[in-house]
């Protein structure tokens, strides 16, 4: 197919081309043979033969009977080297192929049908400007053009005249409270009211560095030493006693020592732990060479102690040895001379108080109280007695002033297991007991 290609101009004076399609043209003729083509490439190697397959295994022979143990001989010298083995025989090469003869040329073929159009080629070069056509006729108005950019400010011009006053605006909204403003000035004293009506003499705990004045306080009130912390009081017949009640005392004595408990059985011994898994075997070591025959060795060592025996029924308890003797100890500080008869624990520091039950204790152990004694401050005259579930016994001792200790050794009493014991204390002169301190012993016999 040929195609032909012509300028030409369009009415309206542009150049065009046209393309003509041609005739297809009649078959030709078939062509010679061609050449004998070139040799054909060498053919691949041919493949090894394969190897013959190893022999089997030969059985093992029997075991020889051990000999009787030679005696040790002496280590011979190293062997020398074993030759190194033969290569063994190569395959034999696989003979090499014949080159294949070539093929007759085949006649030519008939011509095929026509194929489908190509794709469309690529762009061509410009061609060559064309003439220049003709004036065309003025065309259409076109459409109005985008607005322009806005041009540049110009000057400021002349002030103009005052316009006319606007109307009144609105009346804005109230601002925020402002804050509170200073506070004014003190007002005028008001006028004196009417004296009151004098009230009654009242009684005060007064206070203040060293011992009180006779002009300090009234009857009946009492003085408190801030130096010392010594009370003073209560004043009568306008003088201060000579005595005085510290607030702040030594620490009390620490209480007696507890009963100790019975000693528990004692606990059977645990079961043995399991043994323990077994270890992984190692890996195989290299075989060694054959060493030289040893010495007997020596004998092995003794196998693990087998697992310890159950332990025996814990024996019957032995019976409960006597208590030994225990020391209560106990203080008071200041008992009013009001209270002409009070109650205080067995032992510890504590306030007396006027019923047995809110003072007493439970003993858990039977057994007798002796030797009490008690010491005071100077002034008082007091007593002191041991009492059993509400019962005054025999066991008591008396500080008779101007002395300021009592001491009872003989005077013993004895107390059953589980009962309440309480001290009681006797105002013998009514003047106040300061600083009373007292112990007494206890011997258990059983729990």
């Amino acid at each position: 197919m040929t195609v032909l290609t012509a300028p030409w101009q369009s009415p309206g004076g542009t150049n065009a081309a046209a393309s003509v399609d041609g005739k297809d043209g009649a078959a030709g003729t078939d062509g010679q043979d061609g050449a004998t083509g070139p040799a054909g490439a060498k053919g691949d190697a041919g493949v090894d033969g394969s190897h013959g397959t190893a022999g089997s295994t030969g059985a093992s022979g029997a075991a020889g009977t051990n000999g009787s143990k030679g005696e040790t001989g002496v280590q011979g010298d190293a062997g020398a080297a074993g030759a190194a083995g033969t290569n063994g025989t190569q395959g034999i090469a696989g003979s090499k192929g014949t080159n294949g003869t070539d093929g007759a040329d085949g006649a030519k073929g008939d011509a095929g049908a026509t194929g489908p159009a190509g794709a469309i080629g690529a762009k061509g070069d410009t061609g060559a400007a064309g003439v220049a056509g003709t004036d065309g006729a003025t065309g259409a108005t076109g459409a109005k053009g985008d607005a322009g950019t806005n041009g540049a400010d110009g000057a400021s011009g002349a002030k103009g005249d005052a316009g006319a006053a606007g109307v009144a605006g609105t009346n804005g909204t109230d601002g925020a409270t402002g804050a509170k403003g200073d506070a004014g000035a003190t007002g005028a004293d008001g006028a004196t009211g009417a004296a009151g009506i004098d009230g009654s003499n009242g009684k005060s705990v007064l206070s203040g560095t060293g011992t009180p004045g006779a002009d300090t306080g009234s009857d009946g009130d009492f003085y408190l030493d801030l130096s010392s912390y010594q009370m003073f009081g209560p004043k009568a017949g306008s003088i201060w006693p000579s005595q005085s009640q510290a607030l702040v005392g030594p620490a009390g004595p620490m209480g007696p020592q507890g009963l100790a408990g019975a000693v528990g059985a004692t606990g059977e011994k645990g079961n043995q732990g399991e043994q323990g898994f077994i270890g992984a075997s190692g890996l195989p070591g290299f075989t060694g060479a054959n060493g030289t025959n040893g010495t007997n060795g020596a004998p092995g060592p003794q196998g693990p102690q087998g697992a310890t025996g159950p332990i025996g029924a814990a024996g019957p308890p032995g019976p409960a040895g006597s208590s030994g003797a225990t020391v209560f100890l106990g203080s008071a500080k200041f008992i009013d001379p009001a209270d002409a008869t009070g109650f205080l624990a067995l032992s510890g520091g504590s306030a007396a108080v006027p019923a047995f039950d809110d003072a007493s204790t439970i003993v858990p152990a039977a057994g007798t109280v002796s030797s009490l004694n008690v010491q005071i401050s100077s002034g008082a005259s007091v007593k002191v007695t041991v009492v059993i579930n509400g019962v005054p016994s025999a066991a008591s001792c008396v500080v008779t002033a101007p002395a300021v200790s009592c001491s009872n050794p003989d005077s013993t009493a004895t107390i059953a297991k589980d009962l309440p014991v309480a001290l009681k204390v006797e105002n013998l002169n009514g003047q106040p007991v300061r600083n009373l301190r007292y112990s007494v012993a206890f011997q258990g016999t059983a729990l």
